[in-house]
C-alpha cells in the first residue's frame, strides 16, 4: 500500500524502458509522478531488472495478491527447460535480450534455488516482448503450467521482503 493506493502489480524493467514508456504501457497516460511516489528509490531512467510497483488499472482495489505486469494483463507465459550447464544470466540474455534479465527470471520463478547455475530440467516461466519464441529455444517450448498457490505466495513474500529492504 502507498497511502490508500494498493500496490498490487510489479513490472520488471527491460532494456529501453523509461518511467514514461512504462506509464504509457500500463495506463496509456502520464503517471510518472505516481510511479516516483510509489517507488521512491528508483531513478526516472530505469535499469534492466528494476522492479516498479504500481496500482493495477485492472484490479485497482485488489489488496489480496501481487501479480507481474504480464500475469495482470492475462499474457500467457512461455516455458523454457534448462539444460545442464545453463546459468541464469546467459539464459536471460537469450530469452529476454539482456543478461540483467536474470532479475526478472528470478522474481517470476519462485522455484529457483540459485541466482546463478540452473540444474538441467529446471523450468523457467518468462514473457518475451513478442509472442515469437526464440528459434534456438523452440525445442524446449511447452505450454506453461499454472503457478501453484504456494509458488504465488512465495513470490509475493520475496517481493514484499525486497520492498521492505529498500
Amino acid at each position: 500500500m502507498s497511502g490508500k493506493t494498493p500496490l498490487n502489480a510489479v513490472y520488471v524493467a527491460r532494456k529501453g524502458d523509461t518511467m514514461k514508456s512504462l506509464s504509457d504501457k500500463i495506463y496509456s497516460k502520464n503517471r510518472i509522478k505516481d510511479f516516483k511516489k510509489w517507488n521512491p528509490s528508483l531513478s526516472t531512467k530505469l535499469r534492466v531488472g528494476d522492479k516498479v510497483y504500481y496500482n493495477s488499472p485492472q484490479r485497482a482495489e485488489d489488496t489480496t495478491k501481487m501479480l507481474t505486469f504480464y500475469e495482470d494483463n492475462g499474457v500467457p507465459a512461455q516455458l523454457y527447460t534448462a539444460k545442464d550447464g545453463d546459468d541464469l544470466k546467459s539464459v536471460a540474455k537469450v530469452l529476454l535480450g539482456d543478461r540483467n534479465g536474470w532479475k526478472e527470471l528470478y522474481v517470476t520463478n519462485p522455484n529457483l534455488e540459485s541466482k546463478d547455475k540452473l540444474g538441467g530440467g529446471t523450468e523457467l516461466r518468462y514473457w518475451p516482448e513478442t509472442n515469437a519464441m526464440p528459434q534456438k529455444l523452440a525445442d524446449n517450448a511447452q505450454p506453461p503450467a499454472p503457478p501453484t498457490e504456494a509458488a504465488h505466495l512465495h513470490r509475493c513474500l520475496l517481493l514484499l521482503q525486497e520492498q521492505e529492504c529498500r
